[in-house]
């Protein structure tokens, strides 16, 4: 992990997100109703699945480029960090023998996971190269002609300017 408050703040953001996606996996599945034993086995099992997920976010080295160029490389290392951070975490379940964690929870996981990682990166970027901005103003149409590297930052250019 390089060592810039950029790559902190990333893998803190998450981590964060583990913790979330673990959380809403057993709200789901308990339609957001979450009594006491299973409630306390969420957190219980959150104190090491966490940790688990984020050690794999480092073995994966995905903190090597920044959220305002992220591509579908990036995308792509973010499904296989929830992929084999759900197998990881199915098997400590199998090995710890923990019947308190529903197979439900299990599937939602991952899911939630790829979702709360890769939309955060999306809105970032989304919102670093202004297209947030642009909804709903009323900018001029243009139409460039030519190709090249000189219409492509023309129509970057273009595109972050109202």
């Amino acid at each position: 992990m390089r060592a810039d408050w950029r790559s902190a703040v990333a893998f803190l953001h998450d981590v964060v997100a583990a913790a979330a996606a673990w959380a809403l996996g057993y709200l789901f599945r308990f339609n957001f109703e979450l009594y006491m034993p299973y409630e306390a086995a969420m957190l219980a099992n959150l104190a090491w699945v966490v940790p688990v997920q984020g050690g794999i976010f480092l073995w994966l080295r995905m903190y090597r480029s920044v959220w305002r160029y992220a591509s579908l490389p990036d995308l792509r290392r973010i499904l296989i960090a929830a992929l084999v951070g759900a197998m990881t975490v199915a098997v400590g379940v199998l090995l710890l023998q923990r019947p308190d964690v529903p197979r439900s929870v299990l599937v939602l996981y991952p899911l939630l996971l790829a979702m709360i990682m890769g939309g955060s990166r999306l809105a970032y970027r989304a919102w670093k190269e202004g297209h947030l901005r642009r909804i709903g103003s009323d900018g001029k149409r243009v139409i460039v002609l030519g190709a090249g590297t000189a219409a492509a930052n023309l129509l970057k250019n273009l595109g972050r300017s109202p």
